[in-house]
């Protein structure tokens, strides 16, 4: 039986905590914008109801309902790293970033001739990428993640039961090793 949702939150965010080198949240903190930083990327306030809509858009877009575990995670952060690895997050309707969802999935889809009920999470350099599979729910409204690799182009294996197990199981698989 899967774990309750809050529970993998919680598990999520103490595994954080001990490997924060691995994992980091972007949740509306701006970088220093005085310590010319070329690499720093300020965020601006988003409200909820503007993250709200940018959701839908999203949803909307891509013809997806996002599970709950990711919608969470979208309307609470900015986005997140994982071991280097951006997670495709909500930038906005007129996103032109790759690791906007919306950006991220439809390259995919154009480039790649990816499914249309995969969404994009994770380009691991381009010969691993993890994507939410909406074509199956569970009692929760949760969807599994699975894992495509390049030396077996056809195959995509279940990884995750949803998106934040993904999250832990990915932080425990990399925290002791980065």
């Amino acid at each position: 039986m899967p774990q309750p949702i809050d529970l993998l939150f919680a598990e999520l965010e103490e595994l954080r905590s001990r490997y924060p080198n691995v994992f980091g949240w972007q949740d509306d903190i701006d970088g220093d914008p005085d310590d010319d930083d070329p690499d720093d990327v300020v965020y601006e306030e988003v409200t909820d109801n503007a993250r709200q809509q940018w959701l839908a858009t999203a949803q909307s877009k891509l013809a997806v309902a996002f599970p709950p575990s990711y919608e969470r995670f979208l309307m609470n952060y900015s986005g997140a790293m994982l071991a280097g690895d951006e997670i495709s997050s909500l930038y906005g309707p007129e996103a032109a970033t790759p690791f906007d969802v919306v950006v991220a999935t439809t390259l995919d889809r154009k480039m790649c001739g990816t499914r249309s009920h995969l969404i994009r999470l994770v380009n691991c350099e381009g010969d691993v990428k993890y994507y939410l599979d909406t074509s199956t729910v569970d009692e929760r409204g949760e969807c599994p993640v699975v894992r495509w690799k390049i030396e077996s182009p056809d195959k995509y294996e279940r990884f995750a039961d949803s998106f934040v197990e993904f999250l832990v199981r990915r932080l425990k698989e990399l925290g002791p090793h980065w």
